[in-house]
């Protein structure tokens, strides 16, 4: 088994966990904002499926992270059976390095050690940059999510105090708002018995998302699954079992949201379940996220994949 390549100068091999530290400091460079070698063990801490990060990293001649290609482990189901897979994310070059095929070819090598580890497809969720990428490289392009999202007129409450470096503060203030409504993790998928592809969600996998500060709260009988994020409240997914109670809670989160002195709310979706159409019959969408797989082998039926926010490698 190969575990490294060389290529015009650089260096492409897997990431081990001793070098996070470097890793974070490449992509507070990159992206202009901190990252520290906790925040990649807890994002990448997979060891409930058995299965660790799987992180193709080229360094230059003089041993510098300069690009990354990363997925992360995820189980699927299809049919009550389970399915192992990778989602792509993370993925960034170093400025000083870009326009020199790099992409391309930290791609490749990161398809080649994920089939030595057995993978046989890959999902991912680009940005409009990255997914021109993704079509150089030969993803599959899905379709692409639905969008609802909803302003909030309310004092710039999290804004504030995110500046003024309170955010300890808002937590506390969060939690006393929401502490009626919060309640434990269920484990829940809009897109289930419909005969799609949809992610696994076990309580264990539902433990390892609760490192990123999502949360669930229960509104009457609907269950909204959560996270604040950018000033905004984010919904992962929410079980609901009918219109008129999604409605119902619909106006209740609006005004936690704004009692929060958060901006929005919104929710990213594929088409073809009970929820989107719910939302589609109330609310204005856009176009979101596009939805790619790439095929390294595998003989599922893989346009069936149907995903929501919660499945989002930030979420």
């Amino acid at each position: 088994m190969k575990n490294e390549y060389i290529w015009k100068g650089y260096t492409f091999k897997k990431l081990s966990e001793e070098e996070y530290p470097a890793w974070a400091t490449f992509f507070s460079m990159v992206f202009k904002r901190k990252f520290t070698a906790n925040f990649f063990k807890i994002k990448y801490n997979t060891g409930h499926l058995g299965r660790k990060l799987l992180a193709c990293i080229a360094y230059d001649s003089d041993k510098v992270p300069v690009a990354s290609f990363t997925n992360i482990p995820y189980m699927v189901e299809y049919n009550g059976e389970k399915h192992i897979t990778l989602q792509n994310c993370d993925d960034a070059t170093h400025p000083d390095h870009q326009r020199r095929g790099l992409s391309s070819k930290i791609s490749q090598f990161s398809f080649k050690f994920a089939k030595q580890e057995g993978y046989t497809w890959l999902f991912g969720l680009p940005n409009e940059t990255l997914s021109l990428v993704f079509d150089k490289q030969g993803w599959t392009f899905l379709e692409r999510f639905k969008l609802y999202s909803f302003k909030i007129s309310t004092l710039p409450i999290f804004g504030v105090m995110m500046r003024l470096g309170l955010s300890k503060v808002y937590e506390k203030y969060t939690y006393i708002l929401l502490k009626k409504y919060i309640v434990e993790p269920e484990s829940f998928n809009s897109f289930n018995n419909k005969g799609f592809m949809t992610v696994h969600r076990s309580l264990e996998h539902l433990t390892y998302k609760a490192g990123l500060d999502n949360f669930f709260v229960k509104i009457n009988e609907v269950v909204f699954w959560l996270k604040i994020g950018g000033g905004s409240l984010i919904i992962g997914d929410v079980k609901v079992s009918s219109e008129s109670e999604l409605l119902v809670g619909m106006k209740e989160l609006n005004r936690m949201a704004r009692l929060l002195g958060l901006k929005s709310i919104f929710f990213q979706t594929q088409s073809g379940s009970n929820l989107q159409q719910y939302f589609e019959n109330n609310y204005q969408s856009k176009n979101g996220l596009p939805v790619y797989y790439m095929n390294l082998g595998s003989e599922l039926p893989l346009e069936k994949l149907k995903l929501t926010f919660a499945d989002f490698d930030t979420f």
